[in-house]
C-alpha cells in the first residue's frame, strides 16, 4: 500500500507517528504537557514526517521499477523476432547510462563450448548514439573477452583491458557494460545479451539485477524462436521432398508417356494415319490427366483414382491404363480379405505401383508384368514383378541411375509409414519390387 500511496500519505503517517511518540513520552515520563510543547515536539514531528515522506517516495520508486521489469518480461515473452526482444528491453528498462542493447548469435565454438565468434541478430540504441550494423561479427582474435565467457554474467570494464581490446570495444562506442549468457534448457549456448554504455561508470546494482532477470526470459524466447525457425525450414524441406516425389510419380511419368506417343505418331504418320491418330489421342488424354494430377498435387489431395474406387480397383485401373500405353500385358491378383486403409497407406501403394510400372516400361524390356496385393492381417504387401532384363541390384540406386530417383522416392514414402521396401533383381532374371506396410 505504501508503493501505491502518494507522498502525502507518508507525511500523514509521519505526523501520526510523531503524535503517538510524544503521547507515549508524556505518559511514561510523568512530566507536565508544557515541557513537551517545545523544541522536542517540533523536532520529533519534523523528523517523523520527513521519514514518512522519504519512505513513500522510495516505495513508489521501487514499485515503479518492478512495474517496468514486469512490463519488459511480458513484452519479451510476446516478441516474435529478435528485434522485438531488444526493443522491449530498451523501451521498458532504459537507463540514462544505457546506450545499446545487443542480441548476439553464437556462430562458432571451439572445444569445450568456448565461443570464438558471435554475430549481431538485433540491436537497440538511444537516439543520440550511433547504430550497429546487423550481422556485425565479433571474434575472439579481435575481442579476446569472448574466449573467456562462460555461463556466468561478465561485467565489462574496458579501462582495465589490454590496449588492443580496449580499442576494439571503443570502436563500438563501449566503455562499460554487461555480457549476459543465454542458454537453452539443456545448457547449450543460445546467444549473448549485451547491455553497454558509453561511460565508464557501468550500471548500478538494481539495474544489473533487472537485466539479469530479463535475460532468463530472453534466453527462453530466443531458443523458442530458433526452434520455430528450424521447424519451418524442416517443413519446407519436407514439402519440397513431397513435391519432388509427386512430380516424379505423376507429371514426369505423364511427360514420358506423351513423348513416347508423339514419337510413335511421328513414325507412323507417313504410312498409317489411324495409328498416328491413336497415339495423338493417347498423348492428348495423358496431357489432360497430367494437368488434373498437377492440380491435385499442388492442393495435396489424394489421387482421383482413389477418390472413386477402393484400392484394388484403383490398382486394376492403373494397370489397365499402363498396359494400354505400354502394350505390355499386366494382371492384378488380390489375396486376403479387403479392408479400408489409411489414406496415406493407399496413396503410397498406388504411387509405388505407378513408379514400378513406369520403370518396367522405360528400362525392363519386359513381355509381361504382374501385380499382387496381399492383405495379411496387420500387414499389407504389394509385389510388382516383371520378366524383363533386370539389373545389377548390388549397385546402390542414385537419382542419376536408371530408375534411381523413383526407387529413392518410393523408399522415402514407405519409410515414413514404418514399412519396408525390397528389390530383387538380377541381369536377365527380371525384377520384383516388394512393399510391406503395417496396416495400423
Amino acid at each position: 500500500r505504501v508503493g501505491v500511496a502518494p507522498s502525502q500519505h507518508g507525511l500523514s503517517l509521519g505526523l501520526l507517528a510523531s503524535a503517538w511518540g510524544v503521547t507515549q513520552a508524556l505518559i511514561f515520563s510523568g512530566q507536565p504537557l508544557v515541557v513537551f510543547l517545545d523544541w522536542y515536539t517540533l523536532a520529533s514531528t519534523t523528523t517523523f514526517m520527513l521519514a514518512g515522506w522519504f519512505g513513500a517516495r522510495r516505495g513508489r520508486a521501487a514499485r515503479a521499477s518492478q512495474q517496468q521489469l514486469f512490463a519488459a518480461t511480458q513484452a519479451v515473452r510476446r516478441a516474435q523476432t529478435p528485434q522485438e526482444i531488444v526493443q522491449a528491453i530498451g523501451q521498458h528498462l532504459a537507463r540514462p547510462e544505457l546506450d545499446h542493447v545487443g542480441l548476439w548469435e553464437v556462430v562458432a565454438q571451439a572445444t569445450g563450448k568456448r565461443i570464438t565468434a558471435v554475430s549481431l541478430l538485433a540491436a537497440w540504441q538511444t537516439s543520440t548514439t550511433s547504430s550497429w550494423e546487423l550481422n556485425l561479427e565479433l571474434n575472439d582474435q579481435w575481442l579476446p573477452t569472448l574466449a573467456i565467457l562462460n555461463h556466468e554474467p561478465f561485467t565489462l570494464q574496458t579501462n582495465i583491458l589490454p590496449a588492443v581490446e580496449r580499442d576494439g570495444w571503443a570502436g563500438l562506442g563501449i566503455q562499460s557494460g554487461l555480457l549476459l549468457p543465454l542458454q537453452s534448457m539443456a545448457g547449450d549456448w543460445v546467444g549473448i545479451l549485451s547491455l553497454t554504455s558509453g561511460s565508464s561508470g557501468g550500471f548500478g546494482r538494481g539495474a544489473q539485477q533487472d537485466f539479469l532477470t530479463v535475460a532468463e526470459q530472453v534466453g527462453l524466447v530466443l531458443e523458442n524462436l530458433q526452434l520455430v525457425a528450424q521447424a519451418k525450414e524442416t517443413a519446407v524441406v519436407h514439402e519440397r521432398e513431397r513435391m519432388a516425389r509427386e512430380i516424379h510419380d505423376t507429371l514426369a511419368q505423364g511427360f514420358t508417356s506423351i513423348i513416347m506417343n508423339l514419337e510413335a505418331a511421328e513414325q507412323a504418320m507417313p504410312t498409317d494415319s489411324s495409328i498416328t491418330q491413336h497415339h495423338l489421342e493417347q498423348a492428348r488424354q495423358t496431357a489432360r490427366n497430367s494437368l488434373s494430377q498437377a492440380r491435385r498435387v499442388v492442393a495435396d489431395l489424394r489421387p482421383d483414382v482413389l477418390e472413386s474406387a477402393p484400392l484394388p480397383a484403383a490398382l486394376e485401373r492403373v494397370a489397365a491404363d499402363w498396359s494400354a500405353q505400354s502394350h505390355i500385358p499386366s494382371n492384378l491378383i488380390t489375396t486376403g480379405d479387403y479392408q479400408p486403409l489409411h489414406p496415406q497407406v493407399e496413396v503410397t501403394l498406388l504411387r509405388a505401383t505407378q513408379a514400378a510400372l513406369n520403370n518396367i516400361r522405360k528400362h525392363a524390356r519386359a513381355k509381361q508384368a504382374s501385380i499382387t496385393l496381399s492383405y495379411l492381417g496387420d500387414t499389407i504387401i504389394l509385389d510388382v514383378q516383371d520378366d524383363g532384363q533386370g539389373f545389377d541390384n548390388s549397385q546402390p540406386a542414385t537419382p542419376h541411375a536408371n530408375g534411381g530417383f523413383g526407387l529413392l522416392a518410393m523408399r522415402e514414402r514407405v519409410d515414413q509409414l514404418g514399412g519396408e521396401l525390397s528389390i530383387e533383381s538380377d541381369l536377365g532374371e527380371g525384377t520384383t519390387v516388394a512393399v510391406s506396410i503395417p496396416i495400423q
